[in-house]
């Protein structure tokens, strides 16, 4: 078994399968390693801080306890960064609302990625909170095709009680990517409303 220093270390191997393994072997390691995490948060090494938040984040209730931290490293100049503590904030749900305002800022980050994140968050965290529904569906024209197939995810989740869902997931069944177009079918048919079926029937027609 590795002491926690050796497996804080291995978040700097470029092998994502060590990082992984590391990342996976602290989260297990629950609040005997949660100090070790908190002060990697803060190290001068970008992937460390990134893997610190991941492991935070996949380590359930107790890492919690460093929510004030993550709140930190929202700010933390790497997007990437950013990114991993919104997603280890959100995994957290409504023991995180603390993060509210803090995610709801991070919806107009400059990484078209960490806005997604930011905006995944704030509705596992507080799905009544306004904002977040804005970044997805801005976020399914995107130019990134992750961003795109991972808004078009989302708005399949969410939209059973969001109707403006329905008319950009409708567009994106046109993407140039056929992962989005698939994705988007699939969100439609997720939600399954009278509308968002009838665009699904549509589109076979034109086809």
């Amino acid at each position: 078994l590795l002491a926690i220093p050796d497996l804080i270390h291995l978040l700097t191997s470029n092998n994502p399968s060590i990082s992984e393994m590391a990342v996976d072997a602290l989260a297990r390691l629950g609040g005997r390693s949660l100090p070790a995490l908190v002060a990697a948060l803060k190290h001068r090494d970008e992937r460390v801080r990134a893997g610190a938040a991941e492991a935070l984040g996949a380590m359930g209730p107790s890492g919690a306890l460093a929510t004030g931290a993550l709140l930190e490293s929202l700010e933390d100049r790497a997007p990437y960064v950013r990114l991993r503590s919104a997603s280890a904030l959100g995994s957290f749900g409504a023991a995180a609302d603390d993060a509210v305002p803090y995610l709801a800022a991070r919806l107009a980050d400059e990484d078209p990625y960490v806005r997604l994140e930011a905006a995944r968050a704030l509705y596992r965290v507080e799905p009544e909170r306004e904002g977040y529904l804005d970044v997805l569906l801005a976020g399914i024209a995107a130019e990134e095709m992750d961003v795109r197939y991972q808004s078009a995810e989302m708005l399949g989740e969410v939209g059973m009680t969001v109707p403006a869902a329905v008319p950009p997931l409708a567009r994106a069944l046109d993407d140039r990517n056929f992962f989005v177009a698939l994705t988007a079918a699939e969100a439609l048919k997720s939600i399954g409303t009278e509308e968002a079926l009838r665009a699904l029937r549509e589109h076979r027609q034109q086809q």
